[in-house]
């Protein structure tokens, strides 16, 4: 019998799942603190929160909503493939790229359409 890939272990994915979500996690809080901590120190986070709420806090949360849906429709739905009409075919490591890029880009146009005009 064949020996099992790394990526055919359930278990092994949903640690390395785990861990990536967890140093997504911190990264995103500590750079956030860093920002806080500059933008207070230099008297501009309330103009920045003023005029790019949108960007400074709506872009970053669409970008990890995205990366816990795809994460989430792996775990639940196994390896993601998926056909464009046209004869592209996605699989592999491509197939959750995509995807969380047509998720990234709703989200963000979403948010874009609901914000309106400055």
């Amino acid at each position: 019998m064949p020996e099992q890939l790394p990526s055919e272990h359930p278990k092994l994915r949903l640690v390395v799942t785990v861990v990536i979500l967890a140093v997504g996690i911190v990264f995103c809080t500590a750079m956030l603190g860093y920002f806080l901590v500059e933008a207070h120190d230099q008297k501009i986070f309330a103009k920045v929160v003023t005029e790019h709420f949108a960007a400074a806090f709506g872009l970053p949360t669409c970008m990890m909503t995205a990366l816990v849906l795809v994460i989430i429709l792996r775990i639940i739905g196994g390896p993601v493939e998926f056909k464009v009409p046209g004869g592209i075919e996605f699989k592999g490591a491509s197939a959750p790229i995509v995807m969380w890029l047509l998720c990234f880009l709703a989200l963000a146009g979403a948010l874009r359409m609901l914000w309106g005009e400055p």
